[in-house]
């Protein structure tokens, strides 16, 4: 396997990081949207912060990498 990586960040962790740093969390969010993971690899779904109206919000989103002239499913050496 190429990129994996471990997600272990708390709902606790992430929004007092948030209010340190004044940075708005949407009502609507919660600890479902912050699921906890092993490992995440290219093509699986995973929560990113991303710009909101007023603040940042967690939006599930696949994690891809496109190379160009390259494979995805490949790794460089």
């Amino acid at each position: 396997m190429c990129n994996a990586y471990e997600q272990h960040v708390k709902w606790v962790e992430y929004t007092r990081m948030m209010q340190e740093l004044e940075l708005g969390i949407p009502t609507q969010q919660t600890e479902l949207d912050l699921p906890q993971s092993d490992i995440v690899r290219i093509n699986d779904m995973a929560p990113v912060m991303r710009v909101a109206d007023n603040g940042v919000e967690l939006v599930q989103m696949i994690s891809a990498l496109r190379l160009a002239g390259r494979r995805a499913d490949r790794c460089s050496k």
